[in-house]
Protein backbone atom coordinates (compact mmCIF):
# COMPACT_ATOMS: atom_id res chain seq x y z
CA UNK A 1 0.00 0.00 0.00
CA UNK A 2 2.55 2.73 0.92
CA UNK A 3 4.53 1.49 -2.37
CA UNK A 4 1.68 2.40 -4.45
CA UNK A 5 1.07 5.38 -2.73
CA UNK A 6 4.62 6.70 -3.15
CA UNK A 7 4.92 5.92 -6.70
CA UNK A 8 1.51 7.35 -6.92
CA UNK A 9 2.72 10.63 -5.44
CA UNK A 10 6.11 10.51 -7.63
CA UNK A 11 4.27 9.90 -11.17
CA UNK A 12 1.17 11.04 -10.85
CA UNK A 13 -1.08 8.03 -11.78
CA UNK A 14 -3.07 5.19 -10.01
CA UNK A 15 -2.82 1.86 -9.22
CA UNK A 16 -4.30 -1.25 -8.22
CA UNK A 17 -4.07 -2.55 -4.62
CA UNK A 18 -5.67 -5.48 -3.07
CA UNK A 19 -4.85 -6.20 0.31
CA UNK A 20 -6.16 -8.24 3.23
CA UNK A 21 -5.48 -6.87 6.38
CA UNK A 22 -7.11 -9.41 8.33
CA UNK A 23 -4.45 -12.48 6.72
CA UNK A 24 -1.86 -9.72 7.45
CA UNK A 25 -2.94 -9.69 11.39
CA UNK A 26 -3.18 -13.95 11.27
CA UNK A 27 0.57 -14.19 9.88
CA UNK A 28 1.70 -11.29 12.43
CA UNK A 29 -0.36 -13.10 15.14
CA UNK A 30 0.01 -16.52 14.48
CA UNK A 31 3.02 -17.36 12.31
CA UNK A 32 5.65 -15.13 13.51
CA UNK A 33 7.98 -17.17 15.61
CA UNK A 34 10.17 -15.13 18.36
CA UNK A 35 13.53 -14.92 17.62
CA UNK A 36 16.20 -16.59 20.62
CA UNK A 37 16.78 -14.22 23.15
CA UNK A 38 19.75 -12.60 22.78
CA UNK A 39 21.85 -10.24 25.94
CA UNK A 40 19.84 -7.21 25.01
CA UNK A 41 17.52 -5.42 27.30
CA UNK A 42 14.09 -4.09 26.20
CA UNK A 43 14.12 -0.41 27.80
CA UNK A 44 10.77 0.15 26.48
CA UNK A 45 9.09 1.48 23.76
CA UNK A 46 10.66 4.61 24.33
CA UNK A 47 12.84 4.05 20.70
CA UNK A 48 9.21 3.94 18.61
CA UNK A 49 7.76 6.77 20.19
CA UNK A 50 7.85 10.11 19.68
CA UNK A 51 6.19 13.37 20.80
CA UNK A 52 4.81 16.87 19.56
CA UNK A 53 2.17 19.37 20.24
CA UNK A 54 -0.91 19.35 18.02
CA UNK A 55 -4.55 21.02 18.26
CA UNK A 56 -5.79 17.91 20.65
CA UNK A 57 -2.81 18.85 22.74
CA UNK A 58 0.66 17.24 23.64
CA UNK A 59 0.13 14.06 21.50
CA UNK A 60 2.99 10.70 22.27
CA UNK A 61 2.29 8.40 19.07
CA UNK A 62 4.15 5.90 17.31
CA UNK A 63 6.58 6.44 14.86
CA UNK A 64 5.93 5.01 11.15
CA UNK A 65 7.05 1.28 11.11
CA UNK A 66 7.87 1.31 7.64
CA UNK A 67 11.44 2.90 6.85
CA UNK A 68 13.48 3.01 3.64
CA UNK A 69 16.22 4.78 1.97
CA UNK A 70 15.15 8.86 1.30
CA UNK A 71 11.53 8.20 2.57
CA UNK A 72 10.48 10.10 6.00
CA UNK A 73 11.44 9.14 9.63
CA UNK A 74 7.89 11.02 11.09
CA UNK A 75 4.44 11.49 9.87
CA UNK A 76 4.42 15.01 8.19
CA UNK A 77 1.86 16.60 10.92
CA UNK A 78 -0.34 15.66 13.85
CA UNK A 79 -4.01 14.77 13.59
CA UNK A 80 -6.17 17.62 13.49
CA UNK A 81 -9.24 18.80 14.81
CA UNK A 82 -12.28 16.42 13.83
CA UNK A 83 -13.87 17.72 9.93
CA UNK A 84 -11.35 20.38 9.75
CA UNK A 85 -9.48 18.96 7.00
CA UNK A 86 -11.07 18.54 3.58
CA UNK A 87 -11.67 14.92 2.68
CA UNK A 88 -9.86 14.36 -0.46
CA UNK A 89 -6.54 12.48 -1.46
CA UNK A 90 -3.39 14.19 -0.85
Amino acid sequence: MLRALTEQAEQGDGRCVRLSLARTAAWLTNRIQPGPEGDVAYDGPDAWLAERDSALGRLRYALSPVSFAGGPVDWARPPGVRGADPAGWV
